[in-house]
């Protein structure tokens, strides 16, 4: 196992890489770190020399802003960039993760070796949330049992040091560049497997139920038109990585058996 250290703009970010195979990335999602990979990253490192790192602020990176998109993006980027630039990687996302590679992609002349986006990239007309709702969960974000789990996991693999109202402006910010990914999409030339959970929302009400369906409907809308785009779901929620890695592991061996 290697680990790595890249500088950019006051951060410094760790990058673990490890295993044999074909170069890759794996890129967390918006407060996820290498320590939640687990059981996922030493399946994938039978298959791939597999690199992940932690974002700026979250796990054993820097603790420090800004936290916004654009930064985020240009972190990935430098990590891309010294692992041999994006285009000479498999290239596999969650979340905010795969929002992040499907910027990366759509900027390369030619298709990265391979594109696997993990419940997240895809296109929103508008925020799946009511007013409502987006202020309930920000003063959830907020709240005093909120902090007292962030203040347990500080200075640990686990930590995020990013406050409630950072969470909050920067999955504004996804949303907000989520309505013109379709765009991006576009601009892909290659083969993309979208893996997706069924309940994104749960599965407690029958508007968890509502937000599920219109996840799945975004999804199927982009691929409806777009016979490159190959979409794959575990039911299971937005943390499938965590919850279940043998059938994430089992999908992404597929896609990369087929040609990703």
């Amino acid at each position: 196992m290697e680990k790595l250290t890249i500088r950019r703009d006051g951060a410094a970010i760790p990058v673990t890489v490890a295993g044999d195979g074909p170069a890759a990335v794996f890129v967390p999602g918006l407060g996820g770190t290498q320590a939640q990979l687990g059981a996922l990253f030493e399946g994938l490192r039978r298959h791939l020399r597999l690199a992940t790192f932690d974002h700026r602020g979250h796990g054993t990176s820097s603790v420090g802003g800004p936290y916004d998109y654009p930064t985020f993006g240009a972190d990935t980027s430098a990590v891309l960039d010294a692992l041999g630039g994006p285009g000479s990687l498999v290239l596999i996302g969650h979340s905010m993760g795969a929002d992040l590679l499907v910027d990366q992609a759509a900027a390369l002349p030619a298709a990265p070796r391979g594109l696997i986006l993990i419940d997240g990239g895809t296109p929103l007309s508008s925020s799946l949330l009511t007013p409502a709702e987006l202020e309930g969960m920000r003063q959830a974000m907020g709240s005093e049992e909120a902090l007292e789990l962030q203040r347990s996991l500080a200075g640990t693999p686990h930590q995020v040091a990013l406050s409630g109202d950072d969470i909050f402006r920067l999955q504004d910010e996804i949303d907000q560049h989520r309505r013109t990914a379709a765009e991006r999409f576009d601009r892909i030339d290659g083969p993309i497997t979208m893996i997706m959970s069924e309940f994104m929302a749960g599965t407690e009400s029958d508007r968890a139920r509502e937000l599920n369906q219109a996840w799945r409907d975004a999804v199927d809308t982009l691929a409806a038109s777009r016979p490159t785009i190959t979409v794959r779901r575990v039911p299971a929620g937005h943390d499938l990585v965590a919850t279940h890695p043998d059938e994430v592991l089992e999908l992404i061996v597929a896609a990369l058996a087929a040609g990703q």
